[in-house]
């Protein structure tokens, strides 16, 4: 869970804040794509982060929200429900998309994940969020292969991914210690400690409305 005074951003909110700061903030900055994931090329220059005073959460006390809800809960992985010729046989039958990750391995509301998720990337934002606002640890939910979180971790931020699919965590481009499976339709998770910044893109409309806190 953020702590307080963190960011939460969702794929609408990151799209919105990215056309507005992209031009101004990320001139020349861009990615490539490869077996390893995208390359990034950009240079993010830090501000110095502000001083607090000593507390428990990054210096700051913890909002009465998270103090509320106690120690973290355990991760659940999710349930492999298929094998590799299940998913070579959907594709051949014209029913799934080769480019999907999980597709006819993990459970269907996953939604699978794609080597390099174009809608969800976003140098400019993410290089505003660190330089401009100090982000420095940033948890991604829903992280499929770790495209976004690539970024961050390259460019020093401390991260966390929490993803769901089996096939992605096993493609992941990031270490696996930097994953925690899970599948929120088996329950809540949040992490033991707090982040900056929770980045969340193309993942809640996988969590049925049974499993979504009003």
């Amino acid at each position: 869970m953020p702590s307080q005074g963190a960011i939460v951003l969702s794929s609408v909110t990151a799209s919105v804040v990215a056309s507005m700061i992209t031009v101004s903030v990320l001139t020349g900055s861009g990615y490539t794509s490869g077996s390893a994931g995208p390359t990034y090329r950009s240079v993010v220059q830090t501000a110095p982060r502000p001083a607090f005073a000593a507390g428990s959460a990054g210096g700051l006390p913890l909002p009465p929200a998270l103090r509320m809800l106690g120690a973290a809960p355990p991760n659940r992985p999710s349930t492999v429900v298929g094998t590799e010729a299940d998913r070579q046989a959907l594709i051949d039958s014209g029913k799934a998309m080769a480019m999907y990750d999980g597709v006819g391995v993990d459970a269907r509301h996953l939604g699978g994940s794609t080597a390099n998720d174009a809608q969800g990337l976003a140098p400019g934002l993410w290089t505003f969020l660190m330089k401009a606002l100090t982000v420095k640890s940033v948890v991604d939910v829903g992280c499929g292969r770790g495209v976004s979180t690539k970024w961050f971790l390259e460019h020093g931020a401390d991260v966390l991914c929490i993803e769901g699919g089996n096939e992605a965590i096993g493609r992941s481009y990031l270490p696996r210690e930097r994953i925690v499976p899970h599948d929120f339709a088996q329950g809540p998770y949040w992490p033991e400690k707090t982040y900056d910044l929770a980045w969340c893109i193309e993942v809640l409309e996988h969590v049925a409305r049974p499993f979504m806190v009003p």
